[in-house]
């Protein structure tokens, strides 16, 4: 169990050029530890993470995302020592750290909600 997610929602962007349709908002458990492609230590705990991404829904009802790498941020929430159903559970996430990172993500790609 390396990511355990507490909640995702997507919010709808206005047409652009960098062939994104939406935000992909996700707060999550990750155990961390040592990222290679980075080269540090990841902390323990909950996250936030927003990514742009694009969503195209196929003739089956199935649903593809698509990601463009280095276009997203996540944040550190909560360390934690190890998983605790518990606190993952009643988890709450602040609506001003929520807003502060897709307003980040939104200006650093030249985006806008719809």
């Amino acid at each position: 169990m390396s990511i355990t997610r507490i909640s995702k929602k997507f919010l709808e962007l206005q047409p652009n050029d960098k062939d994104v349709t939406h935000l992909k908002v996700e707060v999550y458990y990750d155990k961390g530890g040592a990222n290679y492609f980075s080269g540090y230590e990841e902390a323990r705990g909950i996250k936030l993470s927003i990514s742009p991404v694009k969503r195209e829904e196929q003739e089956n009802g199935i649903v593809v995302e698509s990601y463009v790498a280095f276009r997203g941020f996540k944040k550190v929430l909560k360390e934690m020592a190890r998983y605790n159903k518990k606190v993952c559970d009643t988890f709450s996430l602040s609506e001003t750290e929520e807003e502060e990172l897709i307003k980040h993500v939104l200006n650093h790609n030249w985006l806008k909600l719809k």
